[in-house]
């Protein structure tokens, strides 16, 4: 398992033990590596299990997990006949203008992904906004499965040993990553990191690690949306609850 100790360990060998850069710390050549990794590829080995959303009275929005890259899917979790549909922010918009309360618009909620500034203040967060705004708390109204990305937690007694959360094949691969940004800022003042990472990309080794990382789950299910499948909202009026198998 690997740790963020690991990948320090890495920009330290890569260095050659030279001291850390003026400005630049070891840290954070660690964690322009994983931000790096979190946008050269969906990796379909980091989505993780359902997480629970909460909605709070008065908040137009719901607070996305601190890890959140993208959403597989989100599903409204209170009641068979409630709903919940993504939509862009300009239709959000006019939603909340016409503030439309028809049938068509009852029963469940739009969203759209939007950064967010907490009220008690701080750094923009990742959020789904949301029309109508919820007049009542609801814990667990929403259970959404995503796609995570790595957050490096910083350094510490404990913080440098927290284990990164991937697949064993794709440890070198942080590694590599990691050395590549070290190498670039010790030995070229970061001027060639763009063409390091193109060697990367190209690579036959790159390409290998993202074919073990998709083959998990050769069949995907039934395919969904396109325009053989209706349009209208299926508020499930006739469904049944299944139950349990076991």
């Amino acid at each position: 398992m690997l740790t963020v100790a690991d990948l320090l360990a890495e920009v330290r060998h890569a260095s050659g033990a030279q001291n850390s850069l003026p400005g630049i710390s070891d840290l954070s050549i660690v964690k322009q590596a994983l931000q790096y990794f979190n946008s050269m590829h969906s990796w379909r080995t980091m989505m993780r299990a359902e997480a629970s959303l909460s909605l709070v009275s008065g908040q137009d929005y719901l607070t996305l997990p601190e890890d959140y890259r993208d959403s597989a899917v989100i599903g409204y979790n209170q009641g068979i006949i409630n709903w919940f549909r993504w939509t862009d922010p300009a239709r959000l918009t006019e939603l909340r203008a016409a503030d439309d309360d028809d049938q068509d618009f009852s029963g469940g909620y739009w969203g759209t992904i939007e950064y967010r500034t907490p009220t008690s203040g701080g750094r923009p967060v990742q959020a789904i906004s949301l029309y109508p705004q919820p007049v009542n708390a609801q814990a667990d109204a929403f259970l959404l499965r995503y796609t995570s990305k790595l957050v490096a937690p910083g350094t510490g007694q404990a913080a440098d040993t927290t284990y990164l959360q991937v697949i064993d094949e794709l440890e070198p691969l942080l590694r590599r990553l990691t050395r590549i940004y070290a190498e670039a800022y010790f030995h070229r003042d970061g001027s060639d990191i763009e063409h390091r990472l193109q060697a990367l990309e190209q690579s036959e080794w790159l390409m290998r690690l993202k074919e073990v990382d998709g083959a998990g789950q050769l069949e995907l299910g039934e395919g969904e949306g396109g325009a053989a499948q209706r349009a209208e909202i299926d508020t499930g009026w006739w469904d049944s609850a299944v139950t349990d198998p076991s």
